[in-house]
């Protein structure tokens, strides 16, 4: 089970993502105007092995599709990845500019 977090302020959508033990090298992330997909491998602990030496092998791939709460501005995204929490930081999309107008 993979713990998402989704805040939305008035210019952007912040997405943290608590991702324990994946390989940093392996996250890929797609962003569109609604969703964030978060792909990566995870560490796998071989059964006779207590703690994380180099034993460890790369194995599960971790795959997770996050509708977003707004429309967001997906090119201008970037994220940061430390100590096991991934956090996404998505500009909001600006709201198109009002006009006036009389009906005919």
């Amino acid at each position: 089970m993979v713990n998402v977090e989704v805040q939305e302020t008035e210019q952007e959508v912040v997405v943290k993502v608590a991702l324990g033990w994946v390989v940093h090298d392996s996250i890929v992330l797609n962003c569109t105007e609604h969703t964030l997909h978060i792909e990566a491998e995870r560490y796998v602990r071989p059964s006779d092995t207590k703690v994380r030496p180099s034993g460890w092998r790369q194995g599960e791939v971790l795959r997770r599709t996050i509708p977003l709460p707004c429309e967001v501005c997906s090119e201008r995204a970037h994220a940061r990845y430390r100590q096991g929490v991934l956090t996404v930081r998505i500009p909001r999309r600006e709201a198109p500019a009002s006009s006036t107008f009389r009906p005919s």
